[in-house]
């Protein structure tokens, strides 16, 4: 007998990876702190300033760049038999 799959709800198909906001947050701090060394360093003219909506913006990009990057592999994922899937290993 053949254990039957139930197909998952279109809600659990694609998540944003919670990674990207780990690697999005952390690298907004990296960015804070190299700004100041390279602005203590360099001695600008204008200091450099970092508005909420600008950093938002990025976060958005970055979470639709990370969910259609994983979302095609898995869709095609998806699509596989079983056998396809063994066959392939």
């Amino acid at each position: 007998m053949i254990a039957q799959i139930e197909p998952r709800t279109s809600s659990e198909k694609v998540k944003p990876p919670s990674n990207s906001i780990i690697i999005w947050l952390t690298l907004v701090a990296y960015m804070l702190r190299v700004t100041r060394i390279l602005d203590a360093l360099l001695t600008a003219p204008m200091p450099a300033v970092y508005g909420l909506s600008g950093i938002t913006a990025w976060l958005i990009f970055t979470l639709f760049l990370a969910t259609i990057a994983s979302a095609f592999p898995a869709r095609r994922a998806s699509r596989l038999t079983v056998r396809d899937t063994l066959a392939y290993e």
